[in-house]
C-alpha cells in the first residue's frame, strides 16, 4: 500500500484510469434505469463511465475468486479435502449481518475521512489507511 501510495503521489494522485471497452460506452451513457434513479445533473458522462468500469472490475474479481476456489477444490488430494471447510458463523444470521454492516460502514467511513480530511503527509496518510483497513 505504501508503494502504490508513493506512485500515486508521484503521478499526481492518479489511482485508476477508467477505460471501458468501446462497445459498452453507449449502454452506460443511455442506461434508463440509472438515469431514472438519479437527477439529471448528478453524474456526468465520465462519472458514469467510471462507475461502469468499477462495477465490471468487481464482477471480474468475484468471478476470478469463484473460479480459483473451484480449481483448488478440484486439484486438492482426497486425504486433505477435510481441511477445506470454509468459515462458519458462530451467531445467528441476523446478528452476523448487522455486525458485518456496521463494520463495513465503519471502515468505509474511516477511509473516507482519512482521504478527505486526513493528514497532508503521504506516509502518515498511507499508514492510517493501512491501519483502518486491517
Amino acid at each position: 500500500m505504501f508503494l502504490f501510495g508513493i506512485i500515486c503521489d508521484v503521478l499526481g494522485s492518479a489511482t485508476s484510469i477508467p477505460l471501458p471497452s468501446p462497445p459498452s460506452i453507449p449502454l452506460v451513457l443511455e442506461a434508463p434505469i440509472l438515469s431514472s434513479l438519479l437527477p439529471s445533473d448528478f453524474l456526468s458522462r465520465h462519472d458514469l463511465l467510471a462507475l461502469h468500469f468499477h462495477i465490471s472490475q468487481i464482477l471480474c474479481i468475484a468471478a476470478g475468486a469463484v473460479g480459483g476456489a473451484v480449481a483448488i477444490m478440484e486439484v486438492m488430494p482426497i486425504q486433505y479435502k477435510h481441511m477445506l471447510g470454509g468459515p462458519s458463523l458462530k451467531v445467528d444470521l441476523h446478528t452476523g449481518a448487522i455486525a458485518e454492516g456496521v463494520l463495513t460502514f465503519t471502515i468505509t467511513f474511516a477511509v473516507l475521512l482519512i482521504v478527505l480530511r486526513g493528514p497532508s503527509n503521504p506516509l502518515v496518510k498511507n499508514w492510517l489507511l493501512a491501519m483502518s483497513t486491517v
